[in-house]
């Protein structure tokens, strides 16, 4: 079973680790150990770091074209809205394209929701009917 698999089948995140932190302790340490031994020094100085990267993307994408072809198809329509809506909030009124399952989105960010709502419409539901900043006073 793969790494992918298991994660799947135990309901992971993909970005969990499958090992506990004190076998990760134990694995680093080990490690550090094998690289102050003579074969650790050898290693070390044959290393080539650009040799590496060049062979890693000189390698063919392990994906085929009916692959890559299936899998826009599988996405299409998940992508942009295509249109362009302004942020509500007055202070920052930027353009943005919402994604197609956040079609009613006003605000370009949720920090942009949160200054909206902590001054704006907090400033107008605090204040009088008269319009003062003095909430009404009149007992119902």
């Amino acid at each position: 079973m793969t790494a992918a698999q298991y994660r799947e089948t135990h309901g992971l995140q993909r970005r969990r680790g499958l090992v506990s932190s004190q076998l990760r302790q134990r694995i680093q340490t080990n490690a550090k150990a094998r690289m102050t031994t003579p074969a650790g020094h050898a290693f070390a100085a044959a290393r080539d770091p650009q040799r590496a990267q060049t062979a890693r993307l000189n390698r063919p994408l392990p994906w085929t074209a009916a692959a890559r072809a299936s899998n826009r198809t599988a996405r299409a329509g998940t992508g942009r809205y295509g249109t362009e809506v302004t942020c509500h909030n007055p202070a920052c009124r930027a353009v943005f394209c919402p994604l197609h399952s956040a079609r009613r989105r006003k605000f370009c960010s949720r920090s942009c929701a949160s200054t909206y709502n902590r001054s704006y419409r907090g400033s107008i539901s605090r204040s009088g009917s008269d319009g003062s900043s003095a909430p009404d006073a009149t007992p119902r």
